[in-house]
């Protein structure tokens, strides 16, 4: 019963990352190609925007990197149990290369913030 849990609480984080993941970018990109569509348009304050994405970036960055220690023990903990023979280790990989992602992701919206001029 336990191994059963542990595998399903794996499968519901490895889903949850991969739709947060499509989520997160699908807006930011929406949101940066707009402002950069739009900059010269409607002036140095629709660079505004960008603050949404770079929040949401930096939020989900800090919750990747504080949960990336989360899925180690659920690695750890598997793999002493029943689940020992399925190889658990691309929710931890997903985590971190998530929340390193998502850090890029801030600073590049940083950088565009900063350098992005509306005449």
């Amino acid at each position: 019963m336990s191994a059963d849990r542990d595998l399903e609480l794996y499968k519901f984080y490895l889903d949850l990352v991969l739709k947060l993941g499509v989520f997160i970018f699908g807006v930011s990109g929406v949101i940066v190609s707009y402002v950069l569509a739009h900059a010269d348009r409607c002036g140095g304050t629709i660079r505004l925007a960008l603050a949404v994405p770079l929040v949401m970036n930096l939020g989900f960055s800090a919750f990747c990197f504080l949960f990336y220690p989360s899925a180690k023990e659920l690695r750890k903990a598997a793999n002493k149990g029943a689940l020992g023979d399925y190889e658990l280790r691309p929710l931890e990989v997903l985590v971190w290369m998530s929340g390193a992602l998502y850090a890029l992701s801030a600073v590049a919206i940083g950088i565009i913030y900063a350098y992005a001029r509306g005449e």
